[in-house]
């Protein structure tokens, strides 16, 4: 089966996923990826900031909102064909900052992209999306790391047990009242 086109990473608001989403860019452009992940030796792995097979959609102006006219242009870019790799991805992130007229403006490439781009989405709050834009995207849940994961990642990193209690406490998931 052929990788997804449209990928979510949905996270909890603590979890900060960003390197997640861009490892998950640096495999689909490596030359040579290695058990999926990038080789961190080919043109495309090594190639500085910006990459030019990668566009970026992100909040903009006061509203703090991802614009329809950055989602059009996007739209434009995504029917070119990749300048270095095999492909080209677009990244949304936070999704959540997409307003209706933005998301329906990406319906129709998210579910019949051109060959060879990929969407990858990234949000804390995937309730914020309009539901036929996350029908067509393959929703992958980012976990909360573990206490023992956070107790050995801080012993990693020569953190003490009191502030591992404090990131602990803040990572916690809301309760409602």
């Amino acid at each position: 089966a052929s990788p997804p086109h449209a990928w979510c990473l949905a996270h909890a608001p603590a979890v900060f996923a960003d390197s997640l989403t861009d490892r998950l860019v640096q495999s689909l452009l490596c030359d040579t990826p290695k058990k999926g992940e990038p080789c961190g030796e080919c043109v495309s792995c090594r190639f500085p900031d910006p990459h030019p097979d990668i566009l970026s959609l992100g909040p903009e102006g006061a509203a703090g909102m991802i614009k329809i006219d950055a989602v059009r242009e996007a739209i434009e870019v995504a029917y070119t064909t990749a300048s270095m790799a095999g492909c080209r991805v677009i990244i949304v992130r936070p999704a959540d900052c997409l307003n209706q007229a933005a998301s329906n403006a990406l319906l129709k490439v998210v579910e019949e992209p051109p060959s060879g781009t990929v969407f990858i989405f990234q949000t804390s709050v995937p309730g914020k999306l309009l539901p036929t834009l996350v029908s067509r995207l393959r929703m992958v849940r980012v976990p909360v790391p573990t206490p023992q994961l956070m107790a050995k990642t801080a012993q990693d990193l020569g953190i003490n047990g009191e502030d591992l209690l404090l990131s602990d406490a803040l990572l916690a998931e809301p309760t409602a009242v």
